[in-house]
């Protein structure tokens, strides 16, 4: 499986061809920021567990596709667009077609800048007719899960996956992840901040409607033969995504994005 490493004095990062995957993004002078498990499975045809994983055309299990489509699974190209910035790309073939009947070019420009990681995800159209696709990146940040503190989604509404896809309403300003949780937040706000005591990070996103946060808790990990059975306390996945999904009209195009940033630590708590 190919890989591409960007670095500069700002950090470096790491993807796989295969999926268009950033496993590793490690700002100058920290640590990695996101999270990949030890039993992660690197073979052809085969998501990695961890890092971001581009879900397109599908989001999840909601259409006839595999689960989240299958950009995460196929071989990307790529090129250089600057000294730490490279673009992925993944067109259409007779294989994606007898799967999902467009013509299309999905690209994924990744680029460092001081304490940050850059990803924009653009969709074009071309084809004769209009697609419809959904999707997310799928994105496993490093925390200590149990004390992760997430805000800037509520007080608002949510979809909770976990409860069949009911409709709920999130009255608290901080969201903490205590066991299983997949929630999908429509028309989120523009960033969240998230911190678990350790680390602190604002997570991005720009034409992206919705913000998806999932661990799978202990309640539903081994459900995963790729993750570790005490991996769940390890990561929480914060995602730009769009859970509804979007038509791009012919000759058209899609673009949104997502950036970490890392910011100061927070204050330690008074005992």
């Amino acid at each position: 499986m190919g890989t591409v490493e960007i670095e500069g004095p700002d950090g470096r990062a790491t993807i796989y061809l295969q999926g268009g995957h950033v496993t590793s993004w490690v700002p100058a002078g920290g640590a990695d920021v996101l999270f990949v498990s030890a039993a992660a499975r690197f073979a052809a045809g085969v998501s990695i567990r961890g890092g971001v994983p581009v879900a397109f055309p599908q989001f999840a299990e909601l259409g006839p596709l595999p689960m989240h489509g299958f950009a995460h699974t196929l071989p990307w190209e790529w090129n250089v667009l600057a000294e730490a910035a490279v673009r992925l790309t993944l067109r259409d073939s007779d294989a994606t077609r007898a799967m999902w009947p467009h013509r299309f070019v999905a690209e994924l420009d990744v680029s460092l800048a001081p304490r940050s990681l850059t990803l924009e995800f653009t969709v074009g159209n071309r084809g004769a007719g209009a697609l419809r696709w959904a999707g997310t990146l799928h994105t496993f940040v490093a925390l200590d899960a149990p004390r992760t503190r997430i805000r800037g989604l509520g007080p608002g509404h949510y979809v909770d996956r976990g409860r069949g896809s009911r409709p709920a309403e999130d009255g608290e300003a901080v969201l903490r992840i205590r066991g299983h949780t997949d929630r999908a937040y429509l028309d989120a706000g523009p960033e969240v901040e998230v911190d678990d005591g350790r680390r602190r990070l604002a997570i991005g996103k720009t034409g992206f409607r919705d913000t998806v946060v999932w661990n799978p808790g202990p309640e539903t990990s081994a459900r995963f033969p790729d993750l570790r059975p005490d991996d769940h306390r390890r990561f929480v996945c914060i995602e730009a995504a769009e859970v509804r999904p979007v038509t791009v009209a012919a000759g058209g195009q899609w673009r949104g994005g997502q950036t970490l940033r890392v910011l100061p630590p927070p204050p330690p708590v008074a005992s």
